[in-house]
């Protein structure tokens, strides 16, 4: 008796799409650790990818000018970030 074909999908290994995207497996793996690349499996110590996520994920990426805003996920929440008073330059007489 065959195995039942449950997903028929193509799997991809860190290094498979670090070729076909053009991205290094270390930029991969940042965008991994910042959730701002594309969906992952893990199992184990075992990254994959399914390559609808990875064509989803390019194409969410696309822009028509370099003025376009880049995607939500990548730009801070001002409100979620801490504010940082400014440090006075040398030489000014300005309070923070």
């Amino acid at each position: 008796m065959a195995t039942p074909v449950i997903f028929n999908v193509a799997i991809m290994r860190p290094k498979e799409v670090a070729a076909y995207t053009g991205l290094s497996e270390s930029r991969l793996a940042k965008l991994r650790m910042s959730g701002e690349g594309p969906q992952f499996l893990k199992i184990g110590k075992t990254v994959l990818y399914l390559r609808g996520a990875i064509d989803e994920w390019l194409a969410q990426q696309m822009r028509t000018s370099t003025a376009d805003p880049v995607s939500e996920v990548a730009v801070p929440n001002s409100a979620d970030s801490p504010s940082v008073p400014a440090a006075p330059v040398a030489g000014s007489t300005e309070a923070p």
